[in-house]
């Protein structure tokens, strides 16, 4: 499996502290065991080290970012520049095409899209792991983790698994909704909605074959060349939903903060 970590942001979430020059995930807000302050990408990548995934760790960033990423985490680490900074849904294609052939990944490579502005423990990667196991029992083509909500925030996503009736903790979703009204957000919390962490977990063809759905490049360098054009609204999680037959939640109950939301 491939762990992707689309970098960058406009700022929004901690501003007046954050910014589009230093969003929230290179702040350094985090006391590290000798007392000094770090970011959450350097608490990131320390995990990442710890659990022995660095190898197959690629960020995706804008330059400014990369140097921001390098300064927290180190030269050698794996980035996929973007020509200028686009929408999730441009940065996930651009790296999944990097993967592909630049580093000779399989079309049926598992990708892991992970937030990098989440603290998270180590039980969170142990789930993410096993989502390719369950998409695969329930044949799906999109997995996501999701969270039990504890209150109804706006600025979150919320996963519908309204229409059935399973027992979890793995739900067939029904739609996602992204930043609902505080009282819709309350509706679909009753109807036994989950947050989206979102983190999520697809195959490389399938990867292609939203670029295909939408007449895209399959290649890398022919993708470069029309990044300008690029919507720049476009999620791709919400994209890759609408042109998957199944898709599945898991429900996590471990620990975790999203940065954002404080």
């Amino acid at each position: 499996m491939k762990y992707l970590y689309v970098t960058g942001g406009d700022g929004a979430g901690l501003w007046p502290l954050s910014t589009s020059v230093r969003p929230k995930q290179f702040l350094k807000l985090f006391e590290n065991d000798v007392g000094e302050l770090e970011s959450s990408v350097q608490n990131l990548w320390k995990q990442l080290m710890q659990l022995q995934l660095e190898q197959d760790v690629v960020f995706v960033a804008d330059w400014h970012h990369s140097e921001l990423l390098k300064k927290d985490c180190g030269e050698n680490i794996k980035i996929v520049k973007e020509p200028l900074y686009k929408s999730t849904f441009a940065a996930v294609c651009l790296a999944a095409l990097y993967l592909k052939e630049v580093e000779l990944c399989q079309e049926d490579e598992w990708i892991a899209i992970l937030p990098d502005d989440f603290i998270m423990d180590e039980d969170f990667f142990q789930a993410i792991q096993k989502l390719p196991e369950n998409m695969m029992y329930h044949d799906a083509q999109l997995g996501l983790l999701g969270f039990k909500p504890t209150s109804p925030n706006p600025q979150s996503s919320y996963i519908d698994i309204s229409l059935y009736d399973t027992n979890g903790p793995v739900f067939p979703i029904h739609q996602l909704i992204e930043k609902p009204s505080t009282d819709s957000a309350k509706e679909l919390i009753a109807r036994g909605a989950l947050w989206s962490s979102g983190a999520y977990v697809l195959q490389l063809n399938t990867v292609l074959q939203v670029l295909r759905s939408y007449s895209l490049p399959l290649h890398y360098e022919q993708f470069v060349a029309q990044y300008e054009t690029l919507d720049t609204a476009i999620g791709f999680e919400s994209v890759v939903l609408d042109c998957v037959e199944q898709s599945i939640v898991y429900e996590h109950d471990g620990d975790w903060q999203h940065i954002g939301g404080w």
